[in-house]
């Protein structure tokens, strides 16, 4: 597994044993501190708590300027990008699916600019680049995505520095194998903590364009598969 935000690319009851009534020394009280307090920690750790359940390298600000489709701009400093310039527009044919996407599974690949967009709104992004093909990792990164796919966005996503790719506002993990424990981690760690939170993102935007269920009699249940946009 790989943890590396990329730069500069065009771019996871504590038993204490009764202690004795008698006067102990100093050192020796020291170290059954340390121990009480490490025991805790790891019954905190097995019990749950209110803090991040994954700690990520937070990656540079690229900031959250809109630009319009096709304009220069700065290059990202994370692959797939993860913060920086990015569009907010109707589905067009340089922006078949708008920006900010409609939440989903998708089987093209999007533009940066327009994932940062769903990434600002909160989002994760979970990616894949297998040339070859790869089914069965499609299969396992599709069942981490909800029946209701707020705030998920799911889309192949070519030369990337690692078979599979997590990502959240200026937070990026990379995975050369399926790693569900970590990658749910970094779900719960950073879903919605963003500059802003739109759990369902605008229709307006391209509902007609984005995700359709894949007709094959679980549509109710399945997460949306991406499909061509209509012009």
């Amino acid at each position: 597994m790989l943890n590396i935000a990329l730069e500069n690319r065009t771019k996871r009851s504590p038993v204490i044993a009764d202690l004795p009534t008698m006067r102990t020394p100093y050192g020796t009280r020291f170290k059954l501190s340390l121990l009480a307090v490490s025991l805790m920690a790891v019954v905190a750790a097995a019990c749950g708590s209110d803090s991040e359940a994954l700690s990520a390298p937070q990656a540079p600000d690229g900031g959250t300027e809109h630009v319009e489709v096709g304009a220069d701009h700065e290059p990202y400093g994370t692959v797939p990008a993860t913060s920086g310039p990015h569009w907010s527009t109707f589905p067009s044919e340089k922006a078949p699916f708008g920006s900010p996407v409609v939440w989903g599974v998708y089987d093209q690949a999007i533009a940066d600019e327009a994932l940062v967009h769903n990434l600002e709104h909160g989002g994760i992004g979970l990616h894949y680049d297998c040339p070859e093909g790869c089914p069965d990792l499609v299969t396992r990164l599709v069942a981490l995505v909800p029946a209701d796919p707020s705030q998920f966005v799911m889309s192949p996503y070519p030369d990337m520095p690692s078979r599979i790719a997590v990502t959240a506002w200026r937070r990026v993990m990379y995975f050369d194998e399926m790693d569900q424990e970590t990658i749910s981690a970094f779900i719960k760690s950073y879903q919605d903590k963003a500059p802003e939170s739109v759990p369902a993102n605008p229709s307006a935007l391209g509902s007609d364009c984005g995700p359709t269920h894949s007709g094959d009699g679980e549509s109710d249940s399945a997460p949306a598969i991406g499909g061509s946009c209509s012009q």
